[in-house]
Parts: C-alpha cells; sequence; structure tokens
C-alpha cells in the first residue's frame, strides 16, 4: 500500500462509531473499518456517506461501538483517503448510545429497552457502579440477572481495555490475546510489577519482546528484573539446544549479547546473588575450570537420574513371578503373539540377551540390520519362560507401533505407560512404581535426561532395565545426552552389534548407513532403494522433491505421497527447508478447495498431513506424532485430527501445537520409520551437515531414500563426523560412583 501524509499534527484523534467492518486479517489484526465521525473531520476525508475509512492493526471491534483513535490521515493512490490508526484509546462509554449498545445483549435477559432502562436510571454514573459497585444493579434487576450482567461486565469490558492497552504497547492481537488468556483482567497488573514475566510464563513472547514493552515503560537497560530474565531467558534457550547447564563464563557472555550490554561485572554480580538465593543452582564438580549453572529442575533431573542408576545398579534383583492379585494395570494390554519364527542367534545377539538377563542394567546398541529386533525377540521368549513381568516401551507413539510390530507384543508410549497426568505428574512414580521386574526401552537416543528421570522414579529398585539404541544417530531433541552418556560411563554391560544381517534385496539403505558411520562414499541407482538426484539451486531442488513426491514415486512404485513417503530436511529456513517445502507440497498435494482455518498464518486444511509440536498431557499427544486432519469445523475453530489409531479434536487454544507435516526436521523424524524418505541435501545447510544427521534420515526408510541436491553437500555431510558438544552432567556425575 503506497500512501503519503498529509499536512497535519503528528497526533491527530478520531472519535466515531464504528458503521461496519470492512476487512480484518485474523492473523495479523490488519482491519479495515467504516467509521461514523463524532469527532471534527475535514470534508476532504469524508465518504460520500458521510462515514470515514480507518485502518490499522486493530482488536475486534463490532458494528455501533464508539472508538476513539488517534493517528494520521493518509491519502491511498488506490483506496483513496484514510485514517491511519497508531494508538487505540479506550472510550469510557460515558456517552448514553455507545453504552446502550455496549450493555444490549451481553447477557441474556438484557435487551436494548433493559439496558435503556439501567442507563437513564444511573445516569452519568453507570460505568462507574457496573466496575466499582454492581451490588446497585439490584435496584432495578432481579439479584440473579444482576449478578449475570455484573460478572459479563468484568468479564467483557475488562477484557476489552486489556486488549487495547497491550495493542498499544506494541503487541500484535494474538499475542495481546494470549496474555489476556494468560492473566485476565490482572494483565496490565502483572506487566507493570515485572513485564519480563511474559518472556517466562506466555507462549511466543521471547526476552526481545518482552524487553521491547518493558523500553516502552521507561524501565532501565540495568534494573534488576531485566537482568534476572536474560539470565533465565539465556538458560531457557540453551535447553533447545540440548544442553542442561552452561558454564558460568558462557552464560554471563551470552546474557551480556542478549542484553547488548558491555559490563560484564554487572551480569556477574546479579547471577552470584540468583545463585546465592538459588533461583539457579551452580555445581562445581562437573567442569574443571568453571561452574556449571543450571535451571534449579534441570539440576533436580540430573541430579535424580543419577542417583536413581546408582540404586538400581546396587540393589540385587529378584525372580518375582506373576500373581494373579498383583498383575499391573495395563496387562490386559500386554499381549505376545505365540506363532513368532523360531529365532537362531549369532554370538554376538545371544551375548546381549544374556547380558540382559544377568545384570540389572544393560545397554544393546548397533545400526539397520545388525538383528536388534530378533536378540529382542529372544530375550522377550526368555521373559515368558520365566514368568517375568516385563513391558516394551518408546518414547513416541510410532516407535512403540514399530516395537509392537516387530516383536509381536503389546508396546507403549513412555508416556502412556507412566500415565502422565495434565499437571505433569504420573501415575507410576516412587510411590506407586511399576508393578513390573523388567523393562524394556527402545529407541532410547531420544530420551531427555527430563524424561529419562520419571522413567527411573517409576521403577522398583529390584526391577531389572535393558536399553536398546542406536547411538550413532541423532541425540534426543531435548536435553542431555542420556543414551552416550550412559555408554561412556563403564558402568553398564554394552553390547554392540555391528554383523550385518539384512543383507540381499533392499540391502542399499543399510549398507549405505553403516557407509555412512565408516566416512566412505554413497553407492547410489545400484539396488533400486537408494537414488540421488542433483539439483544446484534450492528453487530447482525444490521443484525436484515436489515432483518426486507428487508424481514420480506414485507413477513408477505404487508408493502414496501420504501414507508412504516422508520429506526430511536438515533446517526449518531457506527455500529448501521445512517451512517453505511445507508450503510447496501443501499446495501439490491438497490444493483443492477445502474447510480451513488460520492459525497464527498456518492455514489448516482438510486433509492437511500435521504434526504435534509439544507434549500435550491434556489431549494425550505427545511432540512428534503425526497424523491427518479429517475434519474441520470452521464455525468452532476446531479441527480433528486421525493419529496412529486415535481421533483427537483441538480446540482453539491447541492449534497452534500443530504444524504441517508434509515435510519435518530429521530430529523430529526420529524413532520413526516410513516406507520412503525424500531428502534435500544443500550446501545452503551447511551448518546442519553432519554425519549422524544424514544418518539418521536414511535410516527412518525401510523401502528407499531420494536424495536430491548436490554430491558435494553429502561429501561434506559423511566427513563431518563432529558431534556438537552437549553441556551434560550426567556422565561426571556418574564418575563419581
Amino acid at each position: 500500500m503506497h500512501s503519503t501524509v498529509q499536512p497535519a499534527s503528528a497526533d491527530d484523534s478520531l472519535i466515531g462509531v464504528v458503521d461496519r467492518v470492512i476487512f480484518r486479517s485474523d492473523d495479523s489484526g490488519f482491519t479495515v473499518l467504516s467509521v461514523k465521525p463524532r469527532s471534527p473531520v475535514s470534508q476532504a476525508y469524508l465518504q460520500p456517506d458521510g462515514t470515514v475509512a480507518v485502518v490499522g492493526v486493530l482488536i475486534e471491534f463490532d458494528q455501533g461501538e464508539v472508538v476513539r483513535l488517534r493517528g494520521n490521515w493518509v491519502s491511498d493512490k488506490r483506496y483513496g483517503n484514510q485514517f491511519k490508526v497508531n494508538i487505540i484509546e479506550m472510550d469510557e462509554l460515558d456517552e448514553k448510545a455507545g453504552l446502550i449498545a455496549f450493555l444490549s445483549g451481553l447477557v441474556s435477559g438484557v435487551g436494548k429497552k433493559t439496558a435503556e432502562r439501567i442507563v437513564n436510571h444511573f445516569g452519568a454514573e453507570t460505568v462507574e457502579v457496573l466496575s466499582e459497585s454492581p451490588e446497585r444493579l439490584k435496584e432495578i434487576l432481579r439479584p440473579t440477572l444482576a449478578a449475570q450482567l455484573a460478572d459479563a461486565w468484568v468479564e467483557n469490558f475488562e477484557r476489552r481495555r486489556v486488549l487495547i492497552s497491550l495493542l498499544n504497547l506494541g503487541l500484535t492481537p494474538k499475542m495481546a490475546e494470549r496474555i489476556y488468556e494468560t492473566y485476565g483482567v490482572h494483565a496490565m497488573k502483572t506487566i507493570y510489577l515485572n513485564p519480563y514475566i511474559l518472556a517466562d510464563e506466555v507462549e511466543g513472547i521471547g526476552f526481545a519482546r518482552a524487553d521491547a514493552i518493558a523500553q516502552k515503560m521507561g524501565i532501565q537497560r540495568d534494573d534488576p528484573n531485566r537482568l534476572r530474565a536474560a539470565l533465565n531467558y539465556t538458560l531457557r534457550q540453551m535447553l533447545s539446544s540440548g544442553h542442561v547447564y552452561l558454564p558460568r563464563q558462557e552464560l554471563v557472555s551470552q546474557t551480556m549479547r542478549l542484553m547488548g550490554v558491555s559490563d560484564s561485572a554487572l551480569v556477574d554480580s546479579l547471577l552470584e546473588g540468583e545463585l546465592v538465593s538459588e533461583a539457579l543452582i551452580a555445581d562445581e564438580n562437573i567442569l574443571d575450570d568453571d561452574l556449571a549453572v543450571y535451571l534449579p529442575a534441570y539440576f533436580d533431573a540430573e541430579m535424580r537420574v543419577a542417583l536413581a542408576l546408582k540404586n538400581l545398579i546396587d540393589t540385587p534383583f529378584q525372580r518375582h513371578y506373576k500373581a494373579k492379585d498383583d498383575a499391573p494395570s495395563f496387562s490386559s494390554r500386554i499381549r505376545c503373539m505365540v506363532d513368532m519364527p523360531k529365532i537362531n542367534l549369532s554370538a554376538d545377539q545371544r551375548e546381549a540377551v544374556e547380558m540382559a538377563l544377568n545384570n540389572k542394567i544393560a545397554i544393546m546398541t548397533g545400526g539397520p540390520g545388525t538383528g536388534k529386533t530378533s536378540a529382542l525377540r529372544a530375550l522377550i521368549e526368555k521373559l515368558e519362560d520365566e514368568d517375568l513381568r516385563f513391558l516394551l516401551v518408546s518414547p513416541t507413539g510410532r516407535a512403540a507401533k514399530r516395537l509392537s510390530e516387530a516383536t509381536g507384543c503389546s508396546a507403549f508410549t513412555i508416556h502412556r505407560a507412566l500415565g502422565f497426568t495434565i499437571e505433569q505428574t504420573c501415575f507410576h512414580d516412587e510411590v506407586n512404581p511399576l508393578p513390573i521386574d523388567f523393562l524394556i526401552i527402545d529407541e532410547a537416543s531420544m530420551i531427555d535426561i527430563d524424561l529419562f528421570r520419571y522413567v527411573l522414579d517409576a521403577l522398583k529398585p529390584t526391577s531389572r532395565l535393558f536399553i536398546v539404541g542406536d547411538v550413532d544417530q541423532l541425540p534426543s531433541v531435548g536435553p542431555g545426552n542420556v543414551l552416550r552418556d550412559l555408554i561412556a560411563s563403564g558402568l553398564i554391560p554394552v553390547k554392540r552389534l555391528t554383523n550385518i544381517f539384512r543383507q540381499g534385496e533392499g540391502s542399499g539403505i543399510v549398507r549405505n548407513a553403516h557407509r555412512i558411520n565408516q566416512g566412505q562414499e554413497l553407492e547410489f541407482n545400484r539396488d533400486r532403494d537408494f537414488f540421488f538426484f542433483d539439483a544446484q539451486e534450492p528453487a530447482a531442488a525444490a521443484e525436484l522433491i515436489v515432483d518426486i513426491v507428487k508424481n514420480r514415486l506414485p507413477a513408477k512404485f505404487g508408493f502414496d505421497p501420504y501414507r508412504d513417503v516422508q520429506v526430511l530436511s536438515p533446517m526449518y529456513r531457506h527455500d529448501i527447508g521445512v517451512t517453505a517445502l511445507n508450503s510447496a507440497l501443501q499446495r501439490a498435494l491438497n490444493s483443492g478447495f477445502a474447510p480451513q482455518v488460520n492459525v497464527d498464518g498456518l492455514i489448516l486444511k482438510l486433509y492437511d498431513k500435521v504434526i504435534q509440536t509439544r507434549n500435550n498431557y491434556e489431549l494425550e499427544v505427545y511432540n512428534g506424532d503425526v497424523g491427518v486432519i479429517i475434519d474441520v469445523d470452521v464455525k468452532q475453530y476446531e479441527v480433528t485430527v486421525q493419529f496412529e489409531g486415535d481421533e483427537v479434536t483441538y480446540e482453539k487454544q491447541f492449534l497452534h501445537e500443530l504444524q504441517h507435516a508434509y515435510c519435518i526436521s530429521t530430529h523430529r523424524s526420529q524413532g520413526s520409520e516410513y516406507p520412503v524418505v525424500v531428502m534435500p541435501v544443500m550446501t545452503q545447510h551447511y551448518p546442519m551437515l553432519q554425519r549422524n544427521l544424514l544418518y539418521t534420515a536414511v535410516t527412518r526408510a525401510r523401502s528407499m531414500v531420494v536424495l536430491v541436491g548436490m554430491r558435494r553437500a553429502v561429501q561434506i555431510a559423511i566427513q563431518n563426523d563432529r558431534i556438537a558438544r552437549r553441556y551434560s552432567g550426567l556422565l561426571a556425575r556418574l564418575k563419581m560412583f
């Protein structure tokens, strides 16, 4: 929109009544209103019907509502003269017509006539009565209706006040709504006491946004609340990079950079105060030359894991037999097939099974095709022969389904087995442990320190634990390096399977996975299950990927683009990243008209492929669950998603947890298996071109891998065997035992 500001003061005002809403974007809040002015307006700006056009980022206004605005008169080449809003002022609704309009229909039983009666009775004091002395409404209304109107006034009028105040602080309508949902009518009081609390407690508002609000409020750059918020935000951000703690020096330098200050003494001084008060925890036993600084919850998680492992190792196991009165609550759901084929084990596999049976904790690791599943099935046979109570779990629903299909036994997600609740507590914990003798965890490379803490809390000291995972895959998305730390500790017996059994048909995926681990060049197109397509530019690569998914794979091999094919990308950004590829694939695979909702700019349509992006204990869906939208209720602003056998309905407040899943990140693919994996490998992804990332992507495929991009980028990834350091104190704690 091209417009010029007309000669006028920098702070023009406009008071008027909303005649109609011409346009509103739910995403950005950009709105075009037709307003009948009550304040003087130059004839040049009036429309033929006596209204003026108002544009800006606004909250939702209804027809007939009085608005008080500040901004500038502008002349747009296409749309003509308009009033461009900078600030919304709260009209006190002391004008009779506006107040009657606002009260009419606020609750059932209060129409226009009743509203007029209320305003005529209280006159200029009406707003004061409604806000401060609502009991006086009983003077003209029956008590029940008076109470309903008083509640509705607070709920609606105060909400409007809060939203307008938040918008004037520079927040978007979506952010303002989110803040109101968190704090209600006390939002502004909460923010004025400490605006930085928004970065801690309101999703989508980081330190920079909270800091901008604070600056508008006149808070000084060296204010203790600002320093404290920057320290906490820096530590919380490091969790998303997999770190459990930060060295003190690094924490101070990152915090200084975040705040834009150069005085380290200022940050050091406040950090010392946070450590003394135990708002943050420092441990001098983890690093040789610095303190490890933790958020308290993660210090606690790491300590509890280390102590629980020691207790588990030190406690002898007993052979408990199933008793009718001591069966686990989920025993009716644990079923094992009796017709599994006879298992012939290699010497390495037999050693892994014996190790699991004869130790309190044991670990089996190995790449694809090395026989981990066969060893697991043989172990399960032994457990059944000895009538031991056992449970099979995996971190994700897809991984649990694969484990169940591979072993012939029911398997569960860790969250479901432990009975996670909305309050993020567990039904099974140290007070009420799992009634089992043996726990088997598959895909253990995905387990972070927090989840592992819950697992160990729920184990009886006499139980045994068998951990299975591929240590060469990417580490967990969450903080910690659990599987690697356990293996490196030397406290736990480890068996690494190296013999490759899955040879012959379809062996290209397995062979190339091991070639990646060995730093060797890949073999393409040899076994008709591992292909490479050259593309030197991101746009060409993206176009080729869409063609491969939509046309080539279905036409030549019969693969279904929705059920069988998963596109993985190393990064979210760039033209060939997750976000751009999702947009391109949605247009290609789900382009027709369909019911849809707009969620902060993301269009969720009927039949879209989506992924859950966080653990939601209320809906019982977890980070990484993938499904398809099977119903969209536009009126209620709800969508229903079909996951692995479960239908979940998302109300409006949960929709932001969904993202498109036509393309997902390699990290999010962990624990899953797909018939076909298609992946761009470009030098634009250079920061993420690592051996374990390419290895993880390739090992997600069951039938076919298709790489698109540059051979040079593939080679860079294979040669880069550097594993990014994660700050985890678990290994150091285990070595203290």
